[in-house]
């Protein structure tokens, strides 16, 4: 359930207050070490992210609709998924990859402010380092 609403946000039949509804069930908090529960993908579909639906996150973020801690749990649950995937070895799917592993990682990478949100955008929509 939790990748059909994941997919269901990205393809605009599910609000982003429904998307957050998921992520209490899905992340848990164990000793510091946030672990996740997913959906086994029982079929071969997979589903490919584009800038375009990471751009969505970053805009309902900036929007308030989506809490900027959110995005860590919604960066790890695309990255622990089956469903999802991306190409990296092109120049979308690079920076798909990019802006997801820094969500996932912000104590190592760069802290999710809302200034670094909008940077994330802007980065996926041209393509271009400010």
């Amino acid at each position: 359930m939790t990748d059909k609403i994941i997919k269901d946000y990205f393809d605009g039949t599910v609000a982003a207050d429904k998307l957050v509804e998921i992520i209490p069930g899905a992340i848990k908090d164990v000793g510091g070490s946030l672990t996740w529960v997913l959906d086994k993908n029982e079929s071969s579909q997979t589903y490919l992210l584009t800038s375009k639906h990471i751009i969505k996150l970053c805009l309902d973020a900036l929007n308030q609709k989506i809490k900027l801690s959110d995005l860590r749990a919604i960066a790890l649950l695309i990255r622990g998924s089956d469903l999802f995937h991306w190409d990296s070895d092109t120049g979308d799917g690079k920076k798909v990859d990019d802006v997801i592993c820094n969500w996932e990682s912000p104590e190592i990478n760069t802290p999710t402010t809302m200034d670094y949100v909008q940077y994330c955008a802007y980065y996926l929509e041209t393509g271009e380092h400010r």
